[in-house]
């Protein structure tokens, strides 16, 4: 279910460009905050399968998506310390 409704927000969205993909919650918030931070307005996709007993984020995918033309300025926004 969740699949589908990333897909129809993904043919709606002007967001279409793969920016960024994590599985750790802690890498989703800084790459976030950086591009909050340089005004890159982002969207996020997320999938999540958990089985019973499992305690871990790694089970989380977070795919962070941005317009083409802001490509340049995230990735500047991104990579800077």
């Amino acid at each position: 279910m969740q699949a589908l409704v990333n897909l129809i927000e993904w043919l709606f969205s002007s967001k279409k460009t793969l920016i960024y993909m994590t599985f750790m919650m802690k890498d989703y918030y800084k790459v976030t905050g950086k591009l909050k931070a340089e005004g890159v307005k982002y969207r996020v996709a997320t999938f999540s399968q958990h089985t019973p007993g499992d305690w871990g984020d790694q089970n989380n995918e977070y795919k962070i998506y941005i317009k083409k033309e802001d490509k340049h300025r995230a990735q500047a926004a991104i990579h800077q310390k």
